[in-house]
């Protein structure tokens, strides 16, 4: 536990030598590793570095091959930048309504369970359905299409509500848009 901050510069070289290199054994070590070091209090990266993770090494990683705690890591990044920018927010209360796309109301299988979505431009969404469509991992597929599904079918802020509709329409036309593209 300390007080260092990483700069980008830093984080550059770190990413370079631990996830760029063809060694997975690596790259899951990193991956776990920044996974530990992502929380309010241990955090080694402010804003900017998260920001930069995110947006610019994140999508490097080859999604076929993403594992759960790669997932994890840009999972909660995903969440995290997306709240930050205020378009998504913490969900207050247990979600009450059960859809078949909710796997379990008592025990929720991501984070993403816990927020909702109040600006349908999501930072980083095409590399979710990059995650859903390419990867080889059928866990890290179905846990890309839970966090998906529970943001955009599931929770719902109050002022997006008279629009469900058009946001789950809009939702299942891009679906049917990266269906047909991989096809």
């Amino acid at each position: 536990n300390s007080n260092l901050t990483l700069t980008v510069d830093q984080i550059d070289i770190l990413w370079e030598s631990f996830v760029s290199v063809d060694n997975p054994e690596d790259s899951e070590a990193c991956f776990k590793w920044l996974e530990a070091t992502n929380n309010e209090t241990d955090c080694i990266f402010d804003d900017a570095g998260i920001q930069h993770l995110f947006v610019q090494k994140m999508p490097q990683v080859d999604f076929t091959k993403m594992t759960e705690s790669g997932f994890s890591l840009f999972e909660n990044y995903f969440l995290r930048i997306n709240e930050k920018a205020n378009h998504i927010k913490s969900n207050e209360r247990k979600p009450i309504i059960v859809t078949p796309f909710t796997p379990s109301v008592q025990n929720p299988t991501t984070p993403s369970d816990s927020y909702y979505v109040v600006e349908q431009k999501l930072i980083g969404v095409e590399n979710l359905w990059k995650i859903i469509l390419d990867c080889q991992n059928i866990n890290v597929s179905k846990r890309a299409i839970a966090t998906l599904n529970n943001l955009h079918l599931v929770h719902t802020a109050e002022g997006l509500k008279p629009k469900i509709g058009k946001i789950r329409e809009q939702f299942v036309k891009t679906a049917m848009v990266y269906l047909k593209d991989c096809a």
